[in-house]
């Protein structure tokens, strides 16, 4: 088609109520992380040592027969199946110098992602102020929780083998879109989302009161809140 770019909204995270309001791309719960939609299961290796082919194919004929996307059962679909292959894998992959490296280059962000994921599923919020315990952050029970040693430590990598699937696929498709000529230009939102990691660990970099929006016009006669 004679393209040289390609502008994709932002591929953040934005899993906080498990519905089809997280579609919504611009209420990302890490500016960091990437969402589990684009999760191409045939792009993780080893995946049809766990997964058929005949069954992969049976869903996403299903799914792709539908007049519309349905965010939600692709969504689940797509972290059935990699829980799947995770729960297979992860004794090798923890050992993987790939994996590591990833790992290693990411943690500060990660960690704290992850956990935040946990927590969201455990208290059925994102919403940090409803966490008991754990709704001031702190850096102590981080560190407890992803200890291998922890009770939940798989539930929590869990996250970290999507991330490291995710970053490695993003990066083979940006790298074919180059071969090709074409880049990938990014967006981002002005702000972040207030039920998000980011601000569940530095409240203080933000004004935890204030949210972004735009005034009513042609396009919503009511304005609009971006949270």
């Amino acid at each position: 088609s004679g393209l040289k770019m390609i502008q994709i909204l932002p591929i953040n995270d934005t899993q906080s109520s498990h519905t089809w309001t997280d579609s919504y791309p611009y209420a990302a719960i890490s500016v960091f992380a990437l969402h589990p939609l684009y999760l191409h299961i045939e792009g993780i290796s080893g995946w049809a040592n766990i997964v058929t082919p005949e069954e992969l194919d049976n869903i996403s004929r299903d799914l792709n027969e539908l007049d519309a996307v349905d965010y939600e059962r692709v969504l689940t679909c797509k972290l059935d199946l990699a829980k799947k292959i995770f729960t297979n894998q992860w004794d090798q992959l923890k050992e993987d110098p790939e994996y590591i490296k990833f790992f290693k280059e990411n943690e500060n962000w990660l960690s704290s992602y992850a956990l935040f994921s946990f927590f969201r599923d455990k208290y059925k919020t994102v919403d940090f102020t409803k966490w008991g315990d754990y709704a001031v952050f702190n850096p102590i029970f981080l560190t407890d929780f992803i200890h291998p040693d922890n009770d939940h430590f798989l539930d929590i990598a869990f996250y970290f083998f999507l991330q490291f699937n995710l970053d490695k696929q993003l990066l083979n498709a940006s790298k074919y879109a180059k071969s090709k000529g074409v880049i990938l230009k990014g967006d981002l939102p002005i702000g972040i989302f207030k039920h998000s990691t980011d601000a569940w660990i530095s409240p203080h970099l933000f004004n935890m009161d204030g949210q972004a929006g735009a005034p009513p016009d042609p396009f919503s006669t009511t304005g609009q809140n971006w949270g």
